[in-house]
């Protein structure tokens, strides 16, 4: 054990411990990241959170607010919702776990110019809810193990999808409907109710 080394460990509800060791293996402080669910609503409201947690970005295309590297863990609680805003962010690097919760891991309703990258979203009711919402990309994040589908997308326009993995879904792994200029491409689906589920006016 070298001396000043943080190890992680996760709880039993999935927060981060952040344990800090002295030389012989002694725990020095311990603190928890306890993330259990992030809500914003409305521009105002985003850039306030931005600056309340210390997330970099101004919400322009050249400088998205970025929020990353939390560990979401709560049946009591969704995950991460976004509503009214057309502010550029980045979601990456996140864990969003449900613990079984009915509840919907990522909610976005009215959301414009979002980038979802490298997160894990499992265990929810439905892993990605998606409503009216225009100029989203996910890309290379893992949904899988929800009870639902693990992506959802209504009445949205220029969404894509690609090089996800989306699997053991208990309905469709990707489902799409009412929307428009839709990419669906290198994703790895399987295990799902049905992998692919969209809107034949879509195609």
């Amino acid at each position: 054990v070298v001396n000043d080394t943080v190890y992680m460990w996760q709880t039993a509800e999935g927060n981060a411990l952040n344990m800090r060791l002295n030389y012989f293996g002694n725990p020095l402080l311990i603190t928890y990241d306890a993330i259990y669910q992030i809500s914003i609503d409305g521009n105002a409201n985003f850039l306030a959170q931005a600056t309340a947690n210390g997330w970099s970005g101004t919400g322009t295309a050249t400088d998205p607010i970025v929020i990353q590297n939390y560990n979401f863990a709560s049946s009591q609680f969704g995950g991460l919702s976004i509503y009214n805003t057309n502010l550029y962010f980045t979601v990456q690097n996140n864990v969003f776990n449900g613990l079984g919760t009915s509840l919907n891991g990522l909610v976005l309703n009215n959301v414009t110019n979002g980038k979802f990258v490298g997160n894990t979203v499992e265990n929810y009711g439905i892993g990605v809810l998606a409503t009216n919402t225009v100029n989203l990309s996910f890309d290379s994040n893992t949904v899988t193990g929800n009870a639902q589908e693990g992506v959802s997308v209504q009445n949205s326009t220029n969404v894509s999808f690609t090089n996800n993995t989306v699997s053991n879904n208990g309905g469709s792994g990707i489902l799409a409907f009412l929307t428009t200029l839709l990419v669906v491409d290198s994703n790895t689906l399987r295990g799902n109710s049905l992998n692919v589920l969209v809107d034949p006016s879509i195609i």
